[in-house]
């Protein structure tokens, strides 16, 4: 047995509710946490270990030593992100081995079936929605309303507002930092946004707040892509702005808030989360051939001030999912206490008129007598 110190204080940072879990879930818990993070953490080390080559290449003697001019270099960032899928086939066959899937589609090796009915329990005790043949009824009820829109447009402003981090070493160049400290110094920024990510993620969960743990870091990003949009003469503060960039990125709050909001529809929630994914990375591939060139840099005159206006565009975009959200809870409230109004009048009269009945024949018994 821990000691009390050592299980309050996995409580308070991994699972609040720890000690009320048997130990049948406690332990399907660690599996699940075991394999899911394990194909997410992977997935997003190659990712952006790959991501991360071609810019500090480009900065440490690519550019001269393949003579790329021009627009070459946001050409060739393109090209990356086009041919991601191709280079994450190993990833998939990963997931393909290790990921459990749904609880109720779920033909994992490493779960019993006790523990596969066992988490089937556990979703329908937190409300998620049970999954049903796709149809065209299901598309048509999804597109007719608000969450697949508000949610897509959302996210693909929000993640196209954070392209100003790439162009940190780009930089750092134009400025005549040595090759080591253009692959150095932008380490700063990484560190500083995991940290944001993380306090993030355990502020999401400790508050209970999605949307005010997705609104708040972007609000931050007004400052760091605002400066950069004006581009002040000053090295320093230039040196913040690409340093705390990283401060406004809370993707995955954003991905549980969709989650949570589309709860009741599990077809939907799927939806909706891969076309946040899909429609952004589709916006990503020509974005930044449009907004940063490469003859721009490293002022980039149209790519930073875009940045910030996304930063806002962002915002708006997330305050009106909040009140959509909030304006469908309502509702769904309102009809709800309406349809328990109708049960109690309904059993009140019916109430009333075994009353009625009984009285009626105490009377008649009465005359009889």
């Amino acid at each position: 047995m821990a000691p009390t110190f050592i299980r309050n204080f996995r409580s308070f940072i991994w699972d609040s509710d720890t000690h009320l879990k048997s130990h049948e879930e406690r332990k399907l818990l660690r599996k699940l946490d075991f394999s899911i993070l394990t194909i997410g953490c992977l997935g997003f080390f190659l990712k952006y270990l790959d991501q991360g080559n071609l810019s500090n290449a480009y900065v440490s003697g690519m550019q001269e030593d393949l003579k790329m001019l021009g627009n070459e270099y946001t050409y060739a960032v393109t090209c990356y992100t086009v041919a991601y899928a191709c280079m994450t086939v190993p990833v998939g066959f990963m997931t393909w081995f290790i990921l459990p899937d749904t609880p109720y589609t779920t033909k994992s090796w490493f779960l019993s079936e006790e523990e596969k009915q066992l988490a089937i329990e556990r979703v329908r005790e937190a409300g998620k929605a049970a999954p049903v043949p796709l149809t065209i009824a299901t598309f048509k009820v999804i597109l007719t309303r608000w969450r697949w829109y508000a949610f897509v447009f959302g996210y693909v402003l929000y993640g196209s507002s954070c392209g100003a981090s790439d162009y940190f070493g780009i930089w750092l160049k134009s400025e005549h930092f040595t090759v080591v400290d253009r692959n150095l110094i932008p380490t700063g920024s990484k560190l500083i946004s995991g940290f944001c990510v993380v306090l993030w993620g355990f502020l999401s969960d400790y508050t209970g707040s999605r949307f005010a743990l997705v609104l708040c870091p972007l609000i931050y990003g007004l400052i760091p892509n605002g400066i950069l949009a004006f581009w002040p003469a000053s090295q320093g503060v230039k040196m913040f702005a690409f340093m705390t960039t990283g401060v406004q990125l809370m993707t995955a709050i954003f991905y549980a808030w969709a989650n949570e909001v589309c709860a009741d529809n599990n077809e939907e929630r799927a939806i909706v989360i891969s076309s946040m994914n899909g429609f952004q990375y589709a916006v990503a591939a020509w974005l930044p051939i449009v907004i940063f060139p490469q003859t721009m840099a490293p002022t980039f005159r149209y790519g930073f001030p875009a940045t910030w206006g996304l930063v806002i565009a962002a915002l708006l975009a997330i305050i009106g999912i909040q009140v959509l959200h909030t304006r469908e809870q309502r509702k769904k409230q309102h009809n709800e206490s309406t349809v328990e109004r109708g049960s109690s009048d309904d059993s009140g009269e019916e109430t009333g008129e075994i009353e009625n009945k009984a009285g009626n024949s105490n009377n008649d018994e009465s005359k009889s007598i």
